[in-house]
């Protein structure tokens, strides 16, 4: 079951609402249209979307384009956010007034692949394909996205050959080479991978998640110095993103920078406290400083971050940290 948008509690969405229902002036609610492209634009996206989402409810009923419109920008802004429930909330109420909107389709086939959903998201990619309101640029998406989750479900043939009909499509589509870079890099094609990162950022400067996994790789290559410029693009374009201070501070601790790699570890969870990541690296240092309770704590916070997330991986990671750290104060007591 999906979530629905956090609601607004502040006092500038209820007067919104307010003004709205007192008078009707239509022209109240293009200000605020305008208001919340503002705040995206100064980087205030929880204002955004709280903005978004009192547009979408009042117009709703009154102009449907609009409400449609409304409830699109706010799923592209929760989706930006890895807030995916909440933007496949979004979404649905955008096709619900709008079943046509190829655009829309792709957009909830991509919240559909991060659920793993990946049927319903092939049917999403297959509405856009074949509605005659898709545009060349939409369609290569689709494919892009139909490829991701063929991926998902273990059709390498078949994902790659979406994406070479995206790049015939539109041989500048910047997320059909991020992909092919990702199934390079999980195929251990590490400089394949680098130079697809490459052409997905060449086109696109400010894809955040292609500077985040082209330093990802860098990173295992042993290129340290280049991880790291990569990682501050990374965050420079996408700074609520906890995973890539978490993997800066991890480059900045090889290269022997212990302090910033601390304040990196701390940064992730400031920007993201539901990252088990941050914690786990945060208290790992710390008990290389002897502060093994603080560092319990962290490790128990982790723990329970990772269960919560059904990251098995790293809940196994952090549960044998756990012991390793009580087999080391038993050996000291």
């Amino acid at each position: 079951m999906t979530n629905k948008p956090r609601e607004s509690s502040t006092q500038t969405v209820e007067d919104t609402i307010q003004t709205y229902q007192v008078d009707q002036d239509f022209s109240f609610i293009k200000k605020a249209i305008v208001d919340a492209n503002l705040l995206v634009k100064a980087n205030k996206v929880d204002a955004a979307v709280e903005k978004w989402q009192a547009i979408a409810n009042i117009v709703e009923g009154n102009n449907e384009k609009l409400a449609e419109h409304a409830w699109e920008n706010l799923g592209n802004l929760l989706y930006k956010q890895e807030r995916t429930e909440e933007a496949l909330y979004a979404y649905n109420n955008a096709i619900r007034l709008n079943s046509k909107n190829a655009e829309t389709h792709v957009h909830r086939g991509k919240v559909k692949n991060i659920l793993e959903l990946y049927e319903d998201a092939i049917e999403d990619c297959n509405e856009a394909i074949n509605l005659n309101t898709s545009t060349t640029f939409v369609k290569a998406a689709a494919y892009t996205t139909r490829g991701v989750a063929k991926f998902g479900l273990g059709d390498y043939v078949g994902a790659f050959a979406d994406h070479d009909a995206a790049l015939r499509l539109d041989p500048k589509c910047a997320d059909a080479f991020f992909n092919i870079g990702i199934a390079k890099m999980k195929q251990g094609e590490d400089e394949c991978a680098i130079a697809e990162f490459d052409k997905a950022i060449d086109i696109c400067p400010d894809m955040a998640e292609a500077y985040h996994y082209r330093g990802y790789v860098k990173f295992f290559l042993g290129q340290l110095k280049a991880a790291v410029s990569d990682y501050d693009q990374a965050i420079r374009l996408a700074p609520w993103q906890g995973a890539s201070y978490t993997n800066r501070g991890l480059v900045k601790y090889a290269l022997g920078r212990r302090e910033a790699a601390f304040a990196d570890y701390e940064e992730a969870i400031r920007v993201d406290p539901t990252f088990a990541h941050g914690y786990t690296y945060r208290a790992e240092m710390k008990i290389r400083q002897n502060r093994d309770a603080e560092a319990r704590a962290d490790l128990e916070t982790a723990l329970k971050l990772a269960r919560a997330a059904d990251d098995e991986i790293h809940q196994t990671y952090v549960e044998t940290s756990i012991k390793e750290l009580d087999e080391s104060e038993e050996n000291n007591s």
